[in-house]
């Protein structure tokens, strides 16, 4: 634990999901008993507090926690319980977002939740979020890219003085999203993630003990996972597929190992015009005739199309199938949580797409971690947040806000619908039901290290991530 985590270190909230202050607040009341004078406000107490419960299960139905018994209590010390305002939410997904807004105003009744700006399957400028900002948003959810240039402008609210007052204890996320965020900052924590992206190697063991090739270490550099790649030739097992997004380009894939390889797409300096290609380097013109001979010899490869054959749409267990690791034919594959999920989700029973039934398919698969050269290689690929939560700095209810923002993240340690969403919890804890073998390695060190100075993404359009290079100004 270093001495920012210490520093923050305290008793964690109580199984209920309230502070430890609510439930020092409960003690009280319990304490007051004692107090004959007060015999007649605490018979009326509990009854009060029973009311609003009701109330808030009322509106929203069972809730996924059900509240403990000291929940009534708690509701009684709600610190907006003589107000009536309503918070407001920017940006994010709308995946939990209904049982988001049930859990807090259960527990805050007189608030309401008022959220716009989801995802529409459209980009968000930068200018959309300073807007929101300007008509007084109180809470913002933004990627990384953004998270770093609204810190930068001192707009949204640092939150270690509201950790250190409730005595939070994040002990227990995973270190690299909090360091991430710290440095993204500007030195500062401003906002608080529940969710992360990151890499990893997916390998099949079975394919790889049929045809007797050693599986790659923890750890593993590019340039061990392609000799082992090449192990793989004349055997009927491709050695390693392609990702998507490469769209089966011998150039794209080479750029993309040459990238986490720590290979240089420039050298020089930018800012004095000195800026060229390194594309001709030894190291460069190596890699690209080993990727280029992988996939004339069939060790390296992409998945074929998909063929929607005039439908309306393709269910996810056959997306997956019909990607070589997905579908058994590939050895290895480097990808992302996003295809983590894709492949766990398949193997449960899912409904049906546009009338196609989709059926469960079980697969050998684990995850590795691999070397993603930390100065180099894409921000989003080395970690990424698509989900940070930031409290505006003129917000008017920024207790509330913050209130809001702990109960997102803490979220993710309990919500049901994690399954369907894109991204892994920053708690480990929440992962626990699942096989570690498949999802470990997105959680050590080697396959989500730190961002450091040289690798903080910065904001160039709606959906771009490049690096920030403060000593030289160069991306």
């Amino acid at each position: 634990m270093n001495e920012w985590e210490k520093r923050l270190s305290g008793s964690l909230p109580v199984a209920n999901g309230f502070t430890s202050e609510l439930e020092r607040k409960v003690r009280e009341r319990v304490a007051m008993e004692k107090k004959k004078s007060r015999k007649v406000w605490l018979r009326v107490l509990p009854l009060a507090a029973a009311a609003v419960l009701m109330v808030g299960l009322w509106r929203f139905g069972e809730s996924r926690q059900p509240l403990q018994a000291e929940g009534i209590g708690a509701l009684s010390g709600d610190a907006f319980g003589d107000k009536e305002f309503t918070l407001k939410v920017f940006g994010g997904g709308s995946m939990n977002s209904e049982t988001l807004k049930r859990q807090f105003i259960i527990r805050h009744p007189s608030v309401d939740i008022s959220m716009s700006g989801q995802w529409d399957g459209k980009g968000r400028s930068l200018a959309d979020y300073r807007n929101a900002l300007d008509r007084g948003e109180d809470v913002l959810v933004v990627p990384t890219a953004i998270y770093r240039e609204l810190a930068a402008e001192g707009r949204v609210v640092p939150l270690e003085p509201y950790i250190l007052k409730d005595k939070l204890d994040l002990s227990d996320m995973h270190a690299p999203v909090l360091d991430a965020l710290k440095a993204i900052g500007g030195g500062e924590l401003q906002g608080l993630a529940g969710e992360f992206s990151s890499s990893a190697l997916f390998v099949n063991p079975e394919l790889f003990a049929k045809n007797g090739v050693e599986l790659p270490r923890e750890g593993a550099t590019v340039q061990e996972i392609l000799d082992i790649a090449k192990r793989f030739e004349g055997t009927g097992t491709t050695g390693l597929v392609t990702e998507s997004r490469d769209s089966g380009n011998p150039a794209e894939t080479a750029l993309r190992l040459g990238q986490a390889s720590g290979l240089q797409l420039y050298g020089g300096d930018p800012m004095l015009q000195t800026s060229y290609s390194a594309l001709s380097g030894k190291g460069w013109i190596t890699l690209f005739d080993q990727v280029a001979e992988g996939f004339r010899e069939g060790w390296i490869a992409p998945s074929p199309d998909l063929d929607f054959s005039g439908r309306k749409g393709i269910p996810m267990s056959e997306v997956v199938q019909n990607d070589l690791f997905g579908g058994g034919k590939a050895a290895m594959r480097f990808g992302d949580t996003s295809f983590y999920r894709e492949l766990a989700s398949t193997e449960a029973e899912r409904p049906a797409v546009a009338g196609n039934k989709s059926e469960p398919v079980k697969r050998n698969w684990k995850t590795v971690s691999y070397e993603l050269h930390i100065n180099a290689v894409n921000a989003s690929d080395l970690l990424d947040m698509s989900q940070i939560y930031v409290i505006n700095a003129k917000s008017v209810n920024k207790d509330a806000a913050w209130e809001l923002v702990k109960a997102a993240v803490f979220l993710s340690k309990t919500d049901k619908d994690a399954d369907n969403r894109m991204d892994l919890p920053v708690f480990e804890e929440a992962m626990k039901t699942q096989p570690e073998e498949r999802w470990r390695a997105f959680y050590m060190e080697s396959g989500s290290k730190k961002l450091n100075e040289n690798s903080l993404p910065i904001y160039e359009g709606a959906d771009y991530l490049a690096f920030y290079r403060p000593r030289t100004g160069s991306r």
